[in-house]
């Protein structure tokens, strides 16, 4: 079984899927994944590079970031390319992973598994939610940023209430930790 895991910025995905580790889960992380096929000598960064032109390389061969940003948001046509090039390798070599997997229920940490079409390759998908207050203070305290910032971040994504409307399960993640692991220990027995 594949379980896709979800959530806005700031929402505690990480608490969620640091508890399925603890309990012997296996989880594949696709930001993980997207770091892994841009590295050197990758067919997705050969195919980003023809792409979008060697500027988004830096001097020893690594995906400047910075840079492959500036050229991407700027131009539509550009960051569809990116996504197209992205999106294909971090689903094969998220199948790569589950081939490999000896566990029977896998789940998926992907933020944008209803933006990318991933929730298709999913079982079921759970949201990680909470209130809107604690994400942005988190998110300050974490990542060092102004409120504004953190409100135009929380503002780019697709809203909860769209993703709960495509989401097989809600995890509240607005109390304690360990409330939190009682609302996934209950999704646990109840499917697995």
């Amino acid at each position: 079984m594949k379980i896709g895991i979800t959530g806005g910025i700031g929402c505690g995905k990480s608490t969620v899927t640091n508890h399925l580790l603890d309990l012997g889960y296996n989880v594949i992380d696709c930001d993980k994944l997207a770091r892994e096929i841009v590295e050197p000598g990758m067919p997705a960064l050969k195919k980003l590079t023809l792409a979008l032109g060697p500027e988004i390389l830096n001097e020893d061969g690594t995906l400047d970031r910075g840079r492959t940003g500036d050229i991407v948001f700027n131009d539509d046509e550009k960051r569809k390319v990116l996504d197209e090039i992205t999106h294909s390798a971090i689903l094969d070599l998220m199948n790569e992973r589950l081939k490999e997997s000896s566990h029977e229920h896998n789940f998926i940490d992907a933020a944008l598994i209803f933006e990318t079409g991933l929730d298709k390759e999913m079982d079921m998908v759970w949201l990680v939610t909470c209130d809107n207050e604690i994400r942005k203070k988190r998110v300050m305290a974490r990542d060092n940023l102004s409120e504004e910032m953190v409100e135009a971040k929380i503002a780019s994504q697709m809203s909860d209430k769209k993703k709960a409307l495509l989401a097989s399960e809600i995890i509240d993640n607005s109390g304690t930790m360990e409330e939190t692991y009682t609302n996934v220990d209950r999704l646990l027995e109840k499917y697995l």
